[in-house]
């Protein structure tokens, strides 16, 4: 990707500046570059190395293979390739620093080179508020088929698994998604 230049910027336009989503306002004084962020704190930039355009995620390209599930930190150091954050990018690294006297001792850094810090949950704040830098797992999933049968009110799961079975009783044949791990 090229880098951006200042004739590439359009008041209002979003771009993203250290993995955080802003909005350019235009030129200062000092001939500094102003963005905003969601919370309307002003950055002022010189220099436009690290900033890049912003693209919606599409929705359609969404590939249905995939389910999203809470981050779990064994499996995602398994499995680098399903994690990504919650806005949906991908990572490029993952490790766990256990020795870091803090509660944030997951480090990453996703594919386009921004690096973060999560917590054992994949969480990037204790405010309790998501956040587009949280870590997720994009896992694959398998479909698999259960059977429905007519409610016939047994009055425990045993009674109810000894007499299961007879097809003039199933009243439908439906598919669920699990996460195939």
């Amino acid at each position: 990707m090229k880098p951006i230049t200042a004739e590439d910027l359009v008041v209002g336009g979003k771009y993203v500046y250290k993995d955080k989503l802003h909005t350019y306002c235009g030129l200062c004084e000092q001939n500094d570059f102003v963005f905003y962020d969601e919370n309307y704190y002003y950055i002022f930039l010189k220099d436009l190395s690290h900033v890049t355009p912003y693209h919606e995620p599409n929705q359609t390209t969404m590939n249905t293979d995939y389910t999203e599930q809470p981050f779990n930190l064994e499996t995602a150091l398994k499995h680098p390739d399903w994690v990504r954050t919650r806005d949906g990018r991908e990572i490029d690294f993952i490790k766990k620093y256990p020795n870091q006297i803090f509660e944030f001792n997951i480090v990453y850094v996703t594919k386009c080179g921004c690096v973060d810090i999560v917590n054992c949950n994949g969480l990037s704040s204790t405010f309790g508020r998501e956040h587009n830098n949280d870590l997720i797992l994009r896992m694959p999933y398998q479909t698999v088929w259960f059977n429905v049968y007519k409610n016939t009110g047994y009055s425990s799961k045993e009674e109810a698994d000894g007499v299961a079975c007879p097809s003039d009783l199933r009243i439908a044949c439906v598919p669920v998604k699990i996460p195939a791990i």
